[in-house]
């Protein structure tokens, strides 16, 4: 019997043949058909395992570039890992930051409300202060010129006081009607109600305060307890003037031949 493989001629009634191995089939009478379907199976066989192959090179293909691909995604991903875990301590890092710069400006806010509230005790105060100068300097300008005054009452009285050291008669009889018109104990209502006497002294001083020498004097001539003459005298050169307090009326009282009465009686040394 034929191999119909390798067409070895196999003897003995082996149902497998030497050469190749194939099972040995007894030709029929449609051996035509068979032997054409026995060379074609392994042909089919050998195009569909070329079709595999191919078809499991592309996948192998594939699969070699999908996983390198996926080793790039991953390198991507593990990358971006990076970056978001960077990102994340940026995030981090600028959130407590904010919270830094949000306690830094409460206290600046809080610190500019102080100061503002600062500002305006402070200009309260201004305002008070400039008031208090204000009140200060009318005080000042008031006390000024009651230092003034009093300026001139101490002047006035420095001379007044200059005289007193060195009062002297009058000269001459004008000399003294002169002061009598310019002073008003005569005139003053002040002294209606006061004695004759306390005029009588009342002109001495005066006349002491300008530098005059004008004594009281009071004289009982009849000796009755009864005073005849109040007023004050003036001693002028050998001449003595008597003068009426109550109205400043003057007469010759004596006319003496003695030398005459020096104007400076004790003059200062």
């Amino acid at each position: 019997m034929k191999c119909s493989q390798c067409n070895t001629e196999s003897t003995g009634g082996t149902k497998f043949c030497t050469n190749c191995g194939a099972a040995l089939v007894a030709p029929t009478k449609g051996g035509g058909i068979n032997k054409w379907i026995s060379i074609s199976i392994p042909s089919v066989l050998a195009v569909v395992i070329i079709i595999a192959g191919i078809f499991l090179l592309q996948q192998t293909n594939e699969l070699t570039e999908t996983k390198s691909q996926v080793v790039i995604l991953e390198g991507e991903v593990f990358s971006l890992e990076g970056n978001v875990l960077s990102l994340e301590t940026k995030l981090t890092e600028s959130t407590i930051e904010i919270s830094t710069l949000e306690g830094t400006i409460s206290t600046l806010q809080t610190e500019k409300d102080g100061a503002e509230a600062r500002g305006l005790t402070l200009q309260t105060e201004l305002t008070k202060a400039n008031d208090d100068i204000t009140e200060a300097i009318a005080d000042l300008a008031e006390a000024q010129e009651g230092i003034t005054a009093r300026q001139a009452i101490i002047s006035k009285l420095s001379d007044e006081l200059n005289f007193v050291k060195d009062p002297r008669n009058f000269k001459s009889l004008e000399e003294l009607e002169e002061w009598l018109a310019e002073d008003d104990t005569d005139s003053n209502l002040r002294y209606d109600e006061i004695p004759t006497t306390e005029i009588a002294f009342i002109l001495q001083i005066k006349a002491l305060r300008s530098g005059y020498l004008l004594p009281a004097w009071f004289e009982d001539i009849d000796m009755d307890g009864t005073l005849d003459f109040v007023g004050n005298l003036a001693y002028i050169g050998t001449e003595i003037y008597y003068i009426w307090a109550e109205d400043d009326f003057v007469f010759l009282m004596i006319q003496t031949d003695v030398p005459p009465i020096a104007d400076h009686p004790l003059p200062l040394e």
